[in-house]
This record gives structure tokens, C-alpha cells and sequence, in this order.
């Protein structure tokens, strides 16, 4: 039994980890995935309002457990280039 906890244990902090590193490569690719959305159609307010609904106004650790969180109850966003649910378009693959 105390294996069997100590590797899900070792499980949870890989996957934790993973994530992280996932989060920090996605975070530190160039290019701002709002102004590359809006491209020559971008104004202020629609950067806010972009900014607001996919949660790029918050600070980077609180994007990280939101992200974390997101991922771990297969909440997988909206996808920027088709505007629709990531976990529709997984499914329908």
C-alpha cells in the first residue's frame, strides 16, 4: 500500500511539473497571442477585452494555477484561431 501511495505521489508531482514547464514554454515563445489574433484590427479595447476573457490580465503565477486547474479537470480553453472549444476539437479528431 505505501508503494502504491508513494508512486502516485511521484505521479502528481511529474504531472505538476510537466505542466509547469509546459506553461513557462508557452509563456516565453515570442509574440503576443492577443496582438497576433487582432492583427491589424487591434484597437486598446478589444486588447483589454481579449486580455479579460482569456484571463492575459492576471499575474503569472495566478495564470499558472488557473492553467494547472484548467488542465487537470479537462477544461481546455477556447482555441485562439478557430474560436471554439479545445476539448471539441480534441474530441472530434
Amino acid at each position: 500500500m505505501r508503494f502504491l501511495l508513494t508512486r502516485l505521489l511521484q505521479a502528481v508531482v511529474t504531472l505538476i511539473g510537466a505542466l509547469t514547464v509546459m506553461f513557462l514554454i508557452l509563456r516565453l515563445t515570442p509574440g503576443d497571442p492577443v496582438q497576433i489574433m487582432l492583427g491589424d484590427y487591434r484597437t486598446p479595447e478589444l486588447e483589454a477585452t481579449l486580455r479579460a476573457r482569456y484571463g492575459l490580465d492576471k499575474p503569472l503565477p495566478v495564470q499558472h494555477v488557473m492553467y494547472v486547474g484548467n488542465v487537470l479537470t479537462g477544461q481546455f480553453g477556447v482555441s485562439y484561431w478557430r474560436n471554439q472549444d479545445v476539448t471539441s476539437l480534441v474530441a472530434a479528431v
